[in-house]
């Protein structure tokens, strides 16, 4: 579902799903690169804070500038980059295309990291994840 998902859900079922979301990077970032033991959990339980803190602080206001920036990278090649700006809030994302892969089930993914900058908050968020092409055609974050 991804952050561009959440237009209808309530604040805690966001919440709960940017910690699982965070998790799961963590846990597929430990993967990849051989990471093991604490320093894995570690990793992990940092991805957990990120995609929480970045579910609960994206404002309703927000979405659909965000949703645009992220219609856009969907049919990006790699490495492109995409702004987008809340004309009602002042806060602003990037997106960076970081690659695009296919499944193991053979669908069509991208791979995004993105940063969410809330006006008045000095540290950005920034969260990985992967979207996919289902058999519908229609774009998911993948778990």
């Amino acid at each position: 579902m991804g952050l561009a998902g959440c237009a209808n859900m309530s604040t805690e079922d966001k919440e709960a799903l940017g910690t699982i979301g965070g998790a799961i990077a963590g846990g597929l970032l430990c993967k990849a690169v051989g990471i093991n033991g604490a320093a894995c959990v570690g990793l992990i339980l940092t991805t957990s804070v990120a995609g929480f803190v970045i579910a609960k602080e994206i404002d309703a206001r927000d979405r659909a500038a965000r949703q645009a920036a992220i219609d856009k990278m969907l049919e990006a090649k790699v490495q492109k980059q995409s702004n987008w700006k809340s004309p009602e809030t002042g806060n602003t994302g990037k997106l960076l295309l970081l690659n695009t892969f296919t499944d193991a089930q053979g669908h069509e993914c991208r791979r995004f990291r993105e940063t969410y900058n809330k006006k008045g908050v000095t540290t950005p968020i920034t969260e990985d994840y992967s979207m996919c092409r289902g058999a519908d055609k229609k774009w998911s974050t993948v778990k």
